[in-house]
């Protein structure tokens, strides 16, 4: 409370802060004055949608759709259709915050994928019910999902799921230092050692990564070929070309002679400053590379 009051930036979904350090639950949240809203109960829906309500909301940068799938099939299904509580929203009651999207119902409690209704409902309508909130209190802002944001990212993993928490982040810290300009399976680090910048690669471009969930002990597993969990690990790393890493010159302070090179393969990389960024040119990524930014000299 004390770090947001002073302009410190926080990020929050679902229950967050309604649980005491013992586990024992709160009549409210502890930091509902920081998020602008208040708890009144939870809203348990197998599948739900976020519908977009203020489109022009930096937040939505990049997503076309107005409307965002709540929920997932259950993959052990014994005893449920759904993953349990996933669809579900933190009822609340606005402390003059605003909501830049709503809660929307779906249909059915399911969908007719075959004979088990494991597939998501369609759309029904939109509730007066916040989904995500913006708040200031005092010199700081808070973002607050009134769901599980970070559970149906690592679950299900759509774009629209990552594009959030982007865009929640660079609302609320300002744009990234460090930007690459890669496939998505190309992944980065950056860390600062003193004047020195390092930016770590990891290329998990594969010829195959094929991970195999079945329905668990069902009458009707599908499909029936399938083992309950299995992984084919990879046996080729595939190469990334033409790798451009940006970084904002803020990172380099006064610096203008610069050495920027590989201390694993001791090659020395071409950049160029293009605006506010100094612009990197990493010919080619194997499996694994670093590069290194340090005053020349």
């Amino acid at each position: 409370r004390t770090y947001v009051k002073g302009g410190g930036k926080v990020l929050a979904t679902y229950l967050t802060s309604l649980y005491d350090d013992e586990g024992v639950s709160r009549n409210d949240l502890a930091l509902s004055d920081v998020f602008g809203a208040e708890i009144v109960g939870v809203f348990k829906s197998p599948w739900s949608y976020i519908v977009i309500t203020k489109r022009e909301h930096p937040l939505f940068e990049g997503i076309e759709e107005s409307l965002i799938l709540w929920g997932d099939m259950s993959y052990d299904f014994r005893v449920e259709r759904v993953a349990r509580s996933l669809g579900w929203h933190v009822i609340t009651r606005l402390l003059g915050s605003e909501v830049v999207a709503k809660v929307g119902t779906a249909v059915y409690e399911w969908g007719f994928e075959y004979t088990l209704g494991r597939s998501p409902p369609p759309f029904a309508v939109t509730m007066n019910m916040p989904a995500i909130i913006l708040n200031t209190y005092g010199e700081g802002t808070s973002i607050y999902f009134t769901g599980q944001l970070g559970r149906h990212y690592w679950r299900i993993g759509l774009p629209e799921y990552g594009l959030l928490i982007k865009n929640s982040i660079t609302y609320l810290g300002g744009e990234l230092p460090v930007k690459v300009d890669a496939p998505e399976t190309l992944a980065t680090e950056f860390f600062r050692q003193n004047e020195r910048l390092i930016i770590h690669l990891l290329n998990h471009t594969y010829n195959q990564r094929i991970l195999a969930i079945g329905t668990g002990k069902v009458k009707q597993p599908l499909p029936p070929y399938s083992s309950t969990e299995a992984t084919h690990p990879p046996r080729t790393v595939i190469p990334v070309s033409n790798v451009i890493i940006r970084v904002s010159l803020k990172e380099l302070g006064s610096f203008t002679e610069l050495k920027i090179f590989s201390p694993l393969s001791g090659k020395v990389f071409s950049y160029e400053v293009r605006g506010d960024w100094l612009v990197i040119n990493v010919p080619s990524v194997n499996e694994y590379e670093v590069v290194v930014v340090e005053p020349k000299g």
